[in-house]
C-alpha cells in the first residue's frame, strides 16, 4: 500500500482533491476488523479536508502518500519518513 501511495502521489500531480487509500489487518467480515473504521474515516477525510494530494489512513494516521513505509512487514505499523511529520 505505502508503495502504491507513492507512485500515484508522482503519478496523480495538480490534484485539486484528495486521493486517500486505506485498508485494513482483518478483513471486514471478520470480528474486530478494523475495516469500517479505517473506511468510514477515509470517506470523511476525503469529503471534508482541502487536501490536494494522495494520503494514506490507516492505523488511526493520515500519512503524506509519497512519504509512507511499511515498517514490519508481519506487523500493522504504518511509519511516516523520518523527515515527515504526518497530517492527523
Amino acid at each position: 500500500m505505502a508503495y502504491t501511495a507513492s507512485a500515484l502521489a508522482f503519478l496523480l500531480d495538480g490534484l485539486c482533491k484528495p486521493v486517500v487509500l486505506t485498508g485494513s489487518q482483518i478483513p471486514l467480515c471478520e470480528v474486530r476488523s478494523d475495516a469500517v473504521e479505517n473506511l468510514v474515516t477515509t470517506l470523511l477525510i476525503a469529503g471534508s479536508c482541502p487536501l490536494p494530494e494522495v494520503c494514506l489512513y490507516f492505523g488511526g494516521k493520515l500519512l503524506r502518500g509519497c512519504r509512507a513505509a511499511k515498517i514490519n512487514a508481519s506487523g500493522s505499523a504504518l511509519s511516516n519518513r523520518p523527515t515527515a511529520r504526518r497530517w492527523v
